[in-house]
């Protein structure tokens, strides 16, 4: 059983794939929470995309762009849980959480090379994770180079991260 609630089959051809709209859902627009309230919304959502991602890969395992999109959506929730932990005073489950994050971005990068939505995850990793600003500025520079055009959002996460570092 998985988070949808739905009940898939452990092999499928890539008709039903195609078909079930998974191969189609893996695109550049993957969720991102923009305010705090909307975390639990996008958790719940993470973990449903998570779950389609899986069945995907299992039907296409050489498939790069869905494998990288697992190790995105495996990024965010390990960088979802290590907030969760620093919140909980739990510094070691943090740190742990955060460092298969930055891995699992890694990953879904190397799979999928000019795709800039992993720097994002890890500049937001780095800068509210990690507390390392250069590392966080640095994947900022990366996305750009991969055709991202950074916004306020971007600049306000730099700024969090000045502001901590001046702390």
């Amino acid at each position: 059983r998985h988070a949808a609630g739905c009940e898939w089959p452990e092999r499928v051809s890539d008709e039903g794939v195609e078909s079930a709209g998974f191969a189609r859902a893996v695109g550049d627009d993957i969720l991102v929470p923009r305010q705090p309230h909307e975390v639990a919304v996008l958790l719940v959502v993470d973990l449903q995309t998570r779950d389609a991602l899986v069945f995907a890969v299992r039907a296409r395992p050489s498939n790069p762009a869905l494998k990288a999109a697992l190790r995105y959506s495996d990024g965010h929730l390990r960088r979802i849980e290590g907030e969760a932990r620093v919140k909980d005073k739990l510094a070691p489950a943090a740190q742990q959480a955060f460092t298969a994050s930055v891995a699992a971005f890694r990953e879904a990068a190397e799979l999928r090379q000019n795709w800039p939505d992993p720097f994002l995850g890890l500049m937001r990793t780095f800068i509210y994770g990690l507390e390392d600003l250069d590392r966080g500025a640095d994947a900022l520079k990366q996305a750009q180079r991969r055709g991202y055009a950074a916004g306020a959002r971007d600049t306000v996460q730099l700024a969090d991260g000045y502001r901590s570092r001046a702390m």
